[in-house]
């Protein structure tokens, strides 16, 4: 018996021994670290690659992380809040050419949309240049020389007449969206959670490249009219860049409209997110290089000088001709009137020489009747 109970004590007493010891849970400290490190792999791998999103240092390298972004963090469907510079100008769009609220909302619910902001993020993929430039249509058309890119805006006159001018407009009806877009998120989502917070950051982002393209066509128009363009070329020109800045950002947007299917509306936000967020890498490259240091915006230039440089030569060589042609017809008329006066001055003194030697032949007949 005793002998029993020395065997049951040694089998436990080495099960005990071998039971393998439990590792301790990993720290929080170490699992930012590692979070850390796996995301600025994703960045590393992303640097090159024009498919991914690099925006806010997310680091998708293809669409399949953006949507599995959008699944887990996005609330209730909700795809109009997340912003870029065509979505916010779509806003702008509404704000200033007013909507009929009951024919929208008819709309809204025949689409089974939550809300008019969903509504206005899939009409702002109707074009590549927002409503409030060029209109309705999808394509510039045919621009004639010292024409303005901006079918809506016509003239430097109507961009800066004060208050009432296109530029002042956009600048107020930005600051009124910014403010009321802010207070929907904090309406609609919670505060600080990770979709609050990337809603809030591509928003600030969004209004304030806004401003800066504002201010890049008001530069550009300026120092084109130092160069002693004229005010119509020196607004085609601004505005041609602002065109090509525009359809530059939109490039990510361009197809994505022929894959929505609005009967489900989580693969609507798929593709609107991933979309705005590739737009948004954009936009970051071109405020990066203060716009006008942009390879967009020197090659348009480059295009523009090379077409445009020999006729700026031939106008200011027809100037001139024009000038010595004048300078030479004044001095023709002068000649000519030098030539008749002094045809004048000649047959008065032929008419004098006449006189002359008449008198002198009086003179000596007088002297000869005298002797």
């Amino acid at each position: 018996m005793e002998s029993a109970k020395k065997l049951q004590k040694n089998i436990l007493t080495m099960s005990y021994r071998s039971a393998p010891t439990p590792s301790p849970a990993p720290s929080v400290d170490v699992l930012r670290r590692l979070e850390k490190m796996e995301n600025e792999m994703a960045m590393v791998r992303s640097m090159n690659d024009e498919s991914a999103v690099k925006y806010a240092n997310l680091g998708f390298s293809s669409q399949k992380d953006s949507d599995a972004w959008i699944e887990a963090n996005l609330p209730s469907d909700n795809y109009g809040l997340l912003m870029d510079f065509n979505l916010v100008f779509e806003h702008l769009h509404t704000q200033i050419a007013g909507q009929k609220i009951l024919v929208n909302l008819r709309e809204i619910y025949k689409m089974k949309l939550s809300d008019n902001n969903q509504a206005v993020a899939l009409t702002s993929f109707e074009t590549r240049i927002p409503k409030v430039f060029n209109g309705e249509s999808r394509s510039v058309g045919i621009v004639r020389e010292g024409e303005s890119y901006f079918r809506n805006i016509k003239s430097w006159e109507d961009w800066n007449t004060p208050n009432d001018g296109y530029r002042d407009q956009l600048k107020r009806e930005l600051t009124v969206f910014d403010i009321g877009h802010k207070e929907t998120l904090e309406a609609e989502l919670e505060p600080l959670s990770i979709f609050h917070t990337s809603c809030c950051k591509t928003l600030t982002d969004s209004v304030g490249w806004g401003h800066k393209l504002i201010k890049f066509i008001d530069d550009t128009y300026r120092e084109y009219s130092r160069a002693k363009y004229s005010s119509k070329k020196a607004w085609h020109v601004a505005t041609k860049l602002g065109v090509a800045l525009m359809e530059y950002i939109a490039k990510p947007r361009n197809v994505v409209h022929n894959s929505f299917k609005i009967s489900n509306n989580l693969s609507v936000a798929k593709a609107i997110s991933y979309a705005n967020f590739r737009s948004l890498d954009l936009m970051a490259k071109i405020d990066v290089l203060e716009f006008k240091n942009s390879p967009v915006v020197t090659a348009e230039l480059a295009k523009f000088l090379a077409l445009n440089s020999s006729f700026e030569a031939v106008e200011k060589l027809q100037s001139s001709v024009t000038g010595i042609t004048d300078n030479v017809s004044k001095a023709l008329k002068e000649v000519t009137a030098a030539s008749k006066t002094a045809n004048t001055v000649g047959n008065t003194v032929d008419t004098l020489k006449g006189d002359l030697k008449g008198l002198i032949k009086r003179v000596k007949t007088l002297e000869g009747g005298r002797q």
